[in-house]
């Protein structure tokens, strides 16, 4: 009860005061991102082994239309690993990571909502997603908590085609395995105030 009762105060606050918590949040360790797509042998999971990335609070009583101030992500192409050398190999490869090495993604717009669960929020974000060279819009529905320490979660998913940025899907064995366009982008992530990892 006392938690639950935490969680809607905090939740009230930021979402009352517009987020009124200020300063730059970095991602922890323990923040994970997947990649998962299809192929015509079997579906497969990628994931980032190192991933870096900051976000900017809002200073004093924005309002709720706020949300947060910025964000920014980036994921190093040659840390994404699929388990098989052969798979990694020909995913850098065609994420082009020899002359673009990092995946990046930039927040430009983010409004909070309450969430369906006590002490969550959503954000709903519009942002550009830069892969292999390419920026594209992106928009998502993000999933936030507040944690009892004074950091954030953050969850959710995006689906795209790998096509829009002017990927062409891997391919093994000569050719007679192929990789689906389409992928899906998972995170989730925990954001601790800069200065205290």
């Amino acid at each position: 009860m006392k938690r639950y009762a935490l969680y809607v105060a905090v939740l009230a606050g930021l979402l009352g005061l517009g987020w009124s918590l200020p300063g730059v949040y970095t991602l922890t360790a323990e923040s994970r991102l997947w990649i998962d797509g299809t192929s015509t042998l079997h579906d497969w999971t990628c994931e980032a082994t190192t991933l870096t990335g900051t976000l900017r609070v809002p200073d004093g009583a924005a309002g709720l239309e706020a949300g947060l101030a910025g964000a920014e992500v980036v994921v190093p192409v040659a840390g994404i690993d699929c388990k098989k050398d052969k798979m990694n190999g020909n995913l850098w490869k065609a994420l082009k990571a020899e002359d673009h090495p990092e995946i990046r993604y930039v927040l430009d717009q983010a409004t909070a909502r309450p969430g369906e669960v006590a002490g969550t929020f959503v954000l709903e974000t519009k942002g550009r997603l830069t892969v292999a060279g390419v920026e594209q819009p992106l928009e998502m529905a993000v999933t936030g908590q507040v944690l009892e320490d004074g950091r954030y979660r953050f969850a959710g998913r995006t689906a795209f085609s790998m096509k829009i940025f002017d990927v062409k899907p891997p391919s093994l064995m000569l050719g007679t395995i192929k990789t689906g366009e389409d992928v899906t982008v998972r995170f989730d992530v925990v954001a601790a105030p800069a200065g205290t990892l």
